[in-house]
């Protein structure tokens, strides 16, 4: 029998994948799944992450010839291709696909091809696409946009090319007729407050969005006092360090480390001329008789 004729499903459940692809010649993705002629595929509760296919089109899933995949709950984290086509649904020979997903997060996907890529989905025509509940976080890439070569059997609206990624995002101006409706606008007044006093104004989450943090530090200052994040002041202790728990180091006092070097710079030529002197007079009587020690006793 061939697989057309075969009408059965193959069921993935429950399943975890880290860290797959970033091989050099890699020939193709589908770095989950690459299905093909009649395959008929069912995921569920799957976790996948650091997926990197840098080589060539698609990276997640790659879709071709009559093939059917059902996605419900899918998670995946860290996903990056160097490609104009989705990195996570591409099709190849796509007649009679069927790509069905539901309850998919999809989190730092990144494309760094210099054309204009497509960071979700890849589709070319005869294609039966259907999506719900796709949330995508932290995710773009340079000039990132979604299209459709197929506009007689499908239609995109809304947004076409838009770029997110760290915590800023850019949006196309939107072009087109609007009709005015009903409390479409409200107006809230926002008042910037100091900082009090117990709290220190300074950007820690993001180098571009500053808030108020009270000081905190892992470990106690000892004597000292926690002024910022894991900082601490010993100015008013005896102690030094990060957590004000490490004695001075005593310094050295350069002009007496300069006398004593010349104190014993000199003793070292006094011996050295004494040690030559008594070299060249070692036949003088007093040189050669030593030094005589008497000894006296007495009784008593």
């Amino acid at each position: 029998m061939t697989s057309e004729e075969i009408e059965s499903t193959a069921k993935f459940k429950n399943i975890r994948q880290i860290d797959t692809g970033n091989i050099k010649g890699m020939k193709q993705g589908g770095l989950i799944m690459n299905l093909e002629k009649f395959a008929n595929v069912m995921i569920e509760d799957y976790y996948a992450e650091n997926l990197i296919n840098m080589e060539h089109a698609g990276c997640a899933f790659i879709l071709s010839d009559y093939a059917k995949l059902f996605i419900r709950n899918m998670e995946i984290n860290k996903m990056k291709g160097n490609s104009i086509d989705g990195l996570f649904f591409f099709t190849l020979n796509s007649m009679g696909i069927v790509f069905d997903a539901y309850n998919v997060t999809l989190n730092d996907l990144y494309q760094i091809n210099g054309r204009e890529p497509a960071v979700l989905f890849w589709s070319e025509n005869k294609v039966k696409l259907t999506a719900e509940k796709i949330k995508v976080t932290n995710s773009g890439g340079v000039n990132s946009s979604v299209w459709i070569d197929d506009d007689y059997n499908a239609e995109l609206i809304g947004h076409l090319q838009s770029y997110c990624w760290g915590d800023a995002c850019e949006f196309p101006p939107v072009k087109g007729q609007f009709s005015y409706f009903k409390n479409s606008t409200i107006d809230i007044e926002v008042e910037i407050k100091d900082c009090n006093k117990n709290y220190i104004y300074q950007s820690i989450d993001s180098n571009r969005l500053k808030s108020c943090y009270e000081p905190r530090c892992e470990k106690s200052c000892g004597q000292g006092q926690c002024v910022n994040i894991n900082t601490c002041d010993c100015t008013k202790t005896l102690y030094t360090g990060m957590f004000c728990n490490e004695n001075y180091k005593f310094e050295r006092k350069k002009f007496l480390d300069l006398i004593i070097q010349i104190i014993t710079a000199i003793l070292l030529v006094l011996t050295v001329l004494l040690m030559i002197l008594t070299f060249l007079y070692r036949n003088n009587p007093k040189i050669k008789g030593g030094v005589r020690i008497s000894i006296w006793f007495y009784s008593c």
